[in-house]
């Protein structure tokens, strides 16, 4: 199984194969990328201080690929780091910048699983073993967000759980509205500021959440099966992909699609 990594440096809106990465052994459920600065990886004899891979399988891994030495139009990439640590597959993954664990912290990653746990991971080859380990879930993890300082993850259960680091683990709060899961959560930090997410279910909704007080103050209907994953675009629209074989935009205030 591979990743196919695709370049649009040629303009307009055509992409162009540029890497393929092979080393999972079952289908990749999650890839996500992040400019790794080169303090962290000083270590490492491949191409420090750029963009790095992060991909979650079912063959229960999730893997750190980093950029070879040289020309980035023609380098490909090497495996850096193997983290086994979940029981069945890796349904989830998040990178959390440097300095969001504490002040001294470098980049990390959290990953979500088969067997219900987040886990948080290091970097360092050096260091086998999760970092923290919150537990809570009952069924599979779906999507891990990381916003203001806090971790928020959705499950196959029906919850959505919201975590602080260095807290033992436990839930700081446990949000529940759609039945019977919950396929993902994003938030509005990034681009209003407030502590506000949305999630998307099986119950072919989409639902607008206060964080601080654990309540849904927004729903928005309209899709006729599962919605699968909801992305925001600006601090008005967002847009929620379904089952249904559509995307719909959506006006985050009013509701109107």
């Amino acid at each position: 199984f591979d990743l196919v990594i695709m370049d649009s440096s040629c303009g307009g809106s055509v992409f162009e194969l540029s890497h393929e990465i092979f080393g999972h052994s079952a289908d990749v459920r999650v890839v996500r990328s992040f400019h790794v600065c080169e303090e962290e990886v000083s270590a490492s004899p491949t191409g420090a201080g750029r963009e790095t891979a992060f991909t979650a399988s079912r063959d229960g891994t999730a893997c750190v690929w980093e950029p070879e030495a040289g020309d980035s139009s023609t380098a490909g990439f090497v495996l850096r780091k193997v983290m086994r640590q979940h029981s069945g597959h890796v349904s989830a993954l998040c990178v959390v910048p440097p300095g969001e664990y504490d002040a001294q912290s470098q980049t990390m990653i959290l990953t979500g699983g088969q067997d219900g746990k987040v886990l948080l991971h290091s970097l360092e080859e050096a260091m086998e073993e999760p970092l923290e380990s919150f537990r809570g879930h009952t069924q599979m993890v779906t999507c891990i967000l990381h916003q203001n300082k806090q971790m928020i993850s959705c499950s196959w259960d029906g919850t959505i759980r919201v975590w602080r680091f260095g807290e033992g683990g436990r839930p700081l709060k446990v949000m529940e509205r759609h039945q019977p899961a919950v396929w993902a959560v994003t938030g509005l930090y990034a681009f209003d500021g407030s502590n506000r997410i949305l999630s998307c279910g099986a119950d072919r909704t989409v639902c607008l959440w206060e964080v601080e007080s654990g309540l849904c103050v927004q729903e928005y209907r309209g899709h006729a099966d599962v919605v699968r994953d909801v992305k925001v675009m600006t601090p008005e629209l967002f847009i929620s992909a379904s089952n249904d074989c559509t995307i719909r935009k959506w006006n985050i205030h009013s509701g109107q699609c």
